[in-house]
């Protein structure tokens, strides 16, 4: 996740940030629930399945537009398995 990130993440620095996600599990969880909440990824979310095009909203909101050259949506789509 992009440090750049951390004021409209509510985090007092980009250190905090980073921070926060070595600082234990549940913290770490926390940021990814924050980017989700405030990206608006929720429906995204939501709609992950074992499909990969079910999964492609998702893996595009949170990595980008080239999250295809990644295979990021067939990753999260084997998750889910």
């Amino acid at each position: 996740m992009l440090g750049l990130h951390w004021s409209k993440l509510r985090y007092a620095s980009p250190y905090a940030l980073a921070f926060s996600t070595v600082a234990s599990e549940a913290a770490h969880y926390e940021l990814l629930a924050r980017y989700i909440e405030v990206f608006g990824l929720t429906d995204e979310l939501r709609a992950l399945s074992r499909d990969p095009d079910d999964c492609r909203a998702f893996a595009q909101g949170y990595n980008g537009p080239a999250y295809a050259v990644g295979g990021y949506h067939q990753k999260l789509a084997r998750a889910m398995q």
